[in-house]
C-alpha cells in the first residue's frame, strides 16, 4: 500500500513595510517561514500621509486587512507588504 505524500513548505516569506506617502523611519523587513505567528512593527515615529497613523494594510488604498501596530499575524505563502494607514 502506498504511502500519502506530504510537504512541508519551508521557505521563508519576505515581510516588508512601506510608509505609503507617510513620514518617519521605515521598519526593517524580515523573514518568516510559511504559517510562522510574527509581530507588526510598532508605530515608531511614524506619521500617516493625511491622518494620524492607524496602523498597517496589506493594500497601499487600504482596502485589505488592518492590522494594528504590534499586533499579530499568521505568515502565508507568498511574501507580505505592510502600508500604513
Amino acid at each position: 500500500m502506498k504511502q500519502p505524500l506530504f510537504v512541508e513548505f519551508l521557505e521563508d516569506m519576505a515581510t516588508n513595510y512601506d510608509l505609503n506617502g507617510g513620514t518617519g523611519t521605515v521598519p526593517t523587513g524580515s523573514n518568516h517561514i510559511v504559517g510562522e505567528e510574527l509581530i507588526v512593527a510598532p508605530q515608531g515615529d511614524i506619521s500617516g500621509s493625511v491622518y494620524e497613523f492607524l496602523g498597517w494594510n496589506t493594500k497601499q488604498d487600504r482596502s485589505d486587512m488592518h492590522y494594528s501596530a504590534e499586533s499579530t499575524f499568521k505568515m502565508g505563502i507568498g511574501p507580505v507588504v505592510l502600508y500604513v494607514e
